[in-house]
Parts: C-alpha cells; structure tokens; sequence
C-alpha cells in the first residue's frame, strides 16, 4: 500500500528541523505550528491514554529550558501506557555524520542526560531524523528509530507509521 494518509484520516505532527532555522522558515513554521515544542495525550477508546512528546532540536541542542519541562512532563510517566519521543536530531554516531562524540549533534552531557531520562522513565519510543536515513538502535530498553527521507537518493523514499496498542510498532512503508 502506497498511499500517504492525510490529515483526515491520521493526525500528522510536526518536529521543526535545523532547514525550518537556518533558511528563514522559523517565522512560517511559527504561523502555521504556533510552537515546537509540545505534547499531545491521545486517548483511546477502550479509556488508555499515551503521550506523544515532540522536542525542538532544529538548531542541534535541546537547551536546558526544554529538558526541564520534559523531565517535570516525565514525572507523570506512570499516567500513560506509552510516552513516544519525537526530535529533529539524530542521538547517535554513525558512519555518515562523522561525530567524533557518542552523540551525532548534540553536546555531550545532553546527549547523555537525555539518554538516561528516556531509559529512567521507560520511554516507549524515541524518533529522531536529521540524516535521511532509516536507522533502529536499543539503549537502556528504549527504541531509538530513525526515519527515512521522503526525497532519498539512494533509498527509496519512505515515511514511518507507529501503531500503539499493548505494545509499539512501527514501520516504514515506501512510497513507491
């Protein structure tokens, strides 16, 4: 199945990324979005509720600021059945970003900061982007998933679908 949902038959949120900072799209992406950080409870029919949070890292850091509300929004973890983290950067180093730190972009102390709040907090899911490649890592019991480009040159383009229920899938499905 090839078709891409639209917003009336699946909610689409939005992560701002280092394009929407650096080649003067923030002050659109703040008229349409209104903000790049936020959370959305989704809440089912059979009563459950999760927590999607969706982080600004466009600019290649979270800042002090934004951990602290994620941290204070992680304290009520146990009010949800699944917390799935949504950031623009990629955590981890790999062959193409050429980090020379455990991180990809981001400065160290965050990187690892964020890591342990994810696993102290048992986050669900945890996706990131940035390098236009499909990329799966398990750190501290918690999915780190990195989505493809919808543009790739040398994949085939392809977008994510999460599925929540008793436990968390996802999977990519090519456009073509």
């Amino acid at each position: 199945d090839n078709h891409v949902p639209g917003p009336a038959e699946d909610p689409c949120f939005v992560v701002i990324g280092n394009h929407d900072i650096y080649f003067n799209c923030q002050e659109y992406y703040q008229k349409y979005f209104h903000t790049s950080t936020y959370c959305v409870e989704v809440r089912t029919v059979g009563g459950k509720r999760d927590l999607w949070v969706f982080l600004d890292s466009g600019n290649a850091t979270h800042g002090r600021r934004q951990l602290v509300w994620l941290k204070e929004l992680l304290e009520h973890r146990s009010e949800y059945r699944h917390v799935v983290v949504n950031t623009h950067t990629c955590l981890f180093r790999n062959s193409y970003n050429y980090s020379t730190t455990p991180a990809a972009n981001l400065p160290e102390e965050e990187y690892y900061e964020l890591v342990k709040l994810m696993s102290d907090n048992q986050v669900s899911l945890f996706l990131m982007g940035h390098f236009h490649h499909k990329e799966e890592h398990v750190l501290g019991g918690v999915p780190y998933v990195m989505s493809s480009n919808m543009d790739v040159q040398d994949e085939v383009p392809s977008y994510l679908r999460v599925s929540l229920g008793e436990g968390v899938d996802y999977e990519y499905k090519n456009l073509y």
